[in-house]
């Protein structure tokens, strides 16, 4: 039997999936039960980091009990720390702990040997190129998440549009069809942006 694929959620996508937090509807469809047939979402360790600094004892407290109902990828501490030090100077040097956090977490995802990495961090989907070709770690966003699995799910469909645009194309023009099934995973008349992919109306 086929196991789904392990993904890395970073800490921003794991707090969209509160059921307390504002409404993101493009990361809480990841909780589309289709989809679960494909990926299971994974956490890595830092995620505890990130809770622990929180002001609030009794959030931190809930955040650690909701970590729980997740899998965590396994630590590779040494190859984590060889990764670390490359995916390091890619990510700004501000001074800002989230930002080595997130450098963690893609080190963590990494040694992991995961091969996608869900985000809505601009920062870190900034540099998706330049961790695929020195990991081949696959930095998305949800919605692309979605739309490469909602892809490999309807293969034929979609196939004739793969051999005329290409594989990577990067501006689709959908079907009436294709809209309606995006206005069920997003808000109704909702924009999706995003600077690597981009849907234009019929």
């Amino acid at each position: 039997e086929e196991q789904a694929l392990r993904v890395v959620i970073d800490a921003n996508v794991f707090l969209d999936l509160d059921e307390r937090a504002a409404h993101h509807e493009e990361s809480r469809s990841l909780l589309a039960d289709w989809l679960s047939e494909f990926v299971e979402l994974h956490l890595t360790e830092e995620i505890l980091t990130e809770i622990n600094r929180s002001e609030s004892s009794a959030e931190r407290d809930r955040q650690r009990a909701r970590v729980d109902t997740f899998p965590r990828v396994p630590r590779e501490v040494g190859r984590e720390e060889e990764v670390f030090a490359k995916v390091r100077p890619l990510l700004p040097d501000d001074g800002r702990p989230s930002t080595e956090s997130d450098a963690r977490q893609l080190a963590m995802t990494i040694a992991a040997g995961v091969t996608f990495f869900v985000t809505r961090d601009g920062i870190v989907l900034d540099v998706a190129d330049h961790l695929y070709e020195m990991f081949a770690l696959r930095v998305v966003s949800p919605v692309e998440l979605i739309l490469h699995f909602d892809g490999l799910r309807r293969e034929e469909e979609y196939r004739p549009k793969r051999i005329f645009l290409g594989p990577d194309v990067r501006a689709i023009r959908p079907r009436a069809e294709d809209l309606e099934r995006l206005a069920d995973l997003f808000h109704q008349g909702q924009v999706l942006r995003h600077p690597r992919l981009t849907l234009l109306a019929p």
